[in-house]
């Protein structure tokens, strides 16, 4: 006869799993999988991950390999395991990514002419990424925050 696991028990186990597992962890059912997805799931596992011994370290690094092999991106920053990226030759085109789970968001285009600066980060207090751009011209310096959670940079589902 099987047993059934409560769910706070599952949820425990899965908060100890590297996200590698998780990954495949989501197909495992749909429980899982809405678990796993969860903005609270995900904010207490990278909490927890976090918290962790401070001086059990691993180095190491990850390839973000695109498809058109241009070599024309650059990184504006990164913040909780996402990167934020941006082409030189696609002006204003910019990607949100995780490398961990090979997911990798493409944002509408920036409405500033000419960026010349650009900076990505997490604003705990809304709980939202943000991209900041910037354009500076004689007379005229633009800057404006772009592409906030809840404007659909991020998918939490």
């Amino acid at each position: 006869m099987a047993e059934v696991v409560h769910a706070d028990l599952v949820e425990q186990i899965l908060l100890r799993s590297e996200v590698k597992d998780l990954i495949r962890f989501k197909s495992v059912c749909k429980s899982w999988h809405s678990v796993i997805t969860s903005s609270g799931f995900i904010n207490r596992h990278l909490n927890r991950s976090y918290n962790k011994d401070r001086h059990n370290y691993e180095i190491g690094h990850r390839r973000i390999r695109l498809t058109d092999g241009s070599g024309s991106y650059t990184l504006v920053g990164s913040s909780n395991g996402l990167v934020c990226i941006i082409s030189y030759l696609r002006i204003g085109e910019v990607l949100v990514g995780n490398p961990l789970t090979r997911e990798l968001r493409q944002l509408p285009l920036s409405t500033i002419d000419s960026p010349s600066c650009w900076g990505f980060g997490y604003d705990s207090s809304t709980d939202d990424y943000n991209v900041l751009v910037g354009a500076r011209k004689v007379g005229k310096n633009q800057t404006c925050v772009c592409w906030p959670q809840n404007g659909s940079l991020i998918s939490r589902t």
